[in-house]
């Protein structure tokens, strides 16, 4: 929609489904296009309801989706809790479950 390039730290835990998203807004469909950014959407705000930093949670879902062991994020930022291991567990299978959705 104008933009050709973008920096975001969520885009590092679903490439996939901005990849797509940018495919279906290309392809002109956007009925599809707006039900992949609802997704989206939900999977962020999820990602962000930690008490630990985004990056943190990020982290730690690319640890359950991918297989990734990048470690935690540095200080001044805050760590993933053992409370926010719902949080975590909720966004990895949001991932999971839009990935199988849409792609």
């Amino acid at each position: 929609m104008g933009a050709r390039a973008g920096i975001g730290g969520t885009y590092g835990a679903m490439p996939e489904l901005f990849l797509k998203l940018n495919q279906l807004i290309a392809d002109k469909d956007l009925e599809t296009a707006r039900e992949l950014q609802y997704a989206i959407n939900a999977i962020i705000g999820k990602l962000t309801s930690a008490h630990g930093n985004m990056y943190g949670v990020i982290k730690e879902v690319l640890k359950i989706n991918e297989g990734l062991t990048i470690g935690s994020v540095r200080s001044p930022l805050t760590p993933v809790t053992e409370e926010d291991r719902p949080v975590v567990e909720a966004a990895a299978a949001l991932i999971r479950e839009t990935k199988e959705r849409f792609l």
